[in-house]
């Protein structure tokens, strides 16, 4: 498998161990999600709710150069809810298997990567940039699990469902639902961290999702041209036993027997018997 970086035994041992648990970096993201949501509550409660929204990515800037990295840690839980907790469970859930699969540099790149490349690009589109105020980790989260459906696309979640059909129906309603909306931004921030979470994985060698509809294309079409194969010989023995019919039916009863059509089947009988003995 390519990766980012060369595979060694200490890619797939945790950050560090907490009084002999170990933490991993998705356990370590959960914590500091949790500590960031405090702080912004305490700041939201205290009325000093700017300086968090001074975090938000809202453009490149001089004054605020790591806001394209932090934005993913600022929350506001009156805004985000149940969804909050959601997103912490995706992380667990979704993030831990991607990080044992590919390695937490790469994982821990991954990350930055579906962070600051939507944003740097949907920075550069002019319709997009005046409305741009991102925060939060839920496209962010989406796209992890996105990459989860990649790498295990016939895993299946809760009642049986297969991941990549879930996935591929999480972002089907989340683009109808923005397009609906007109809500232009969180449309093209989602198929952003879509396309830079495959593109990750094309290049990490991990996308399995394509592979699956590659080897499904590709037995589509044998089975494709297996039934035109089977159609082909039954019409052709079909042929010869109508043929046979007809040739037993004059040894009995005369050609004076045969009707129009069984003259006609009879005499492209001969033709296709002259054509090949000609091709031989």
């Amino acid at each position: 498998m390519t990766t980012w970086f060369p595979q060694s035994p200490r890619e797939s041992e945790p950050l560090f161990y907490f009084r002999g648990h170990p933490v991993d970096v998705s356990l370590f993201l959960v914590f500091a999600h949790i500590a960031t949501m405090l702080l912004c509550f305490g700041l939201i409660v205290s009325d000093h709710g700017a300086w968090a929204n001074g975090l938000s990515y809202t453009g490149l800037s001089l004054h605020h150069p790591f806001n394209i990295i932090l934005y993913p840690f600022i929350h506001n839980i009156a805004s985000e809810g149940v969804f909050f907790l959601w997103g912490l469970v995706e992380l667990l859930w979704f993030g831990r298997p991607v990080e044992q699969f590919i390695g937490k540099t790469s994982y821990i790149l991954l990350l930055s990567v579906m962070t600051v490349v939507p944003a740097l690009i949907m920075t550069f589109i002019p319709p997009i940039s005046p409305a741009l105020n991102l925060s939060g980790f839920s496209t962010l989260h989406f796209g992890l699990f996105l990459t989860f459906a990649l790498i295990y696309p016939d895993s299946q979640l809760i009642l049986g469902l297969v991941t990549k059909w879930v996935a591929l129906g999480f972002l089907g309603v989340y683009t109808l639902v923005f397009i609906a909306g007109h809500n232009w931004v969180d449309l093209t921030w989602t198929w952003l961290t879509a396309i830079t979470a495959w593109e990750a994985m094309q290049f990490l060698g991990s996308d399995h999702l394509t592979q699956w509809f590659h080897n499904w294309q590709t037995e589509r079409q044998a089975s494709i041209l297996q039934k035109r194969r089977e159609k082909l010989e039954k019409k052709e023995q079909d042929f010869h036993s109508s043929v046979d019919s007809i040739l037993e039916k004059i040894s009995r009863d005369g050609i004076q027997s045969l009707t129009a059509r069984e003259r006609d089947q009879l005499e492209r009988a001969r033709a296709k018997l002259l054509r090949s003995q000609q091709k031989n």
